[in-house]
């Protein structure tokens, strides 16, 4: 039975030394934008280009004509 349990703690002490191995690794990495971070800095991408081409009424005044109404 003490094999087992010596077989345990060995098992144990490599599971923390794999967990500080990767958490070594992982900080290592060059940081990688995230899925949200790309998505939102391609809506700004998109926004400014549709900024550019548009030709209607700006934001303020469509919001002024549409609370006349």
């Amino acid at each position: 039975m003490t094999d087992l349990r010596d077989v345990e703690k060995r098992l144990d002490q490599m599971y923390a030394e794999l967990a500080s191995l990767k958490r070594i690794v992982l900080l290592s990495l060059p940081a990688q934008q995230t899925k949200d971070e790309k998505t939102w800095d391609d809506l700004m991408a998109a926004s400014v280009e549709i900024s550019e081409k548009w030709t209607g009424p700006g934001a303020v005044e469509e919001i002024r004509t549409q609370r006349e109404r």
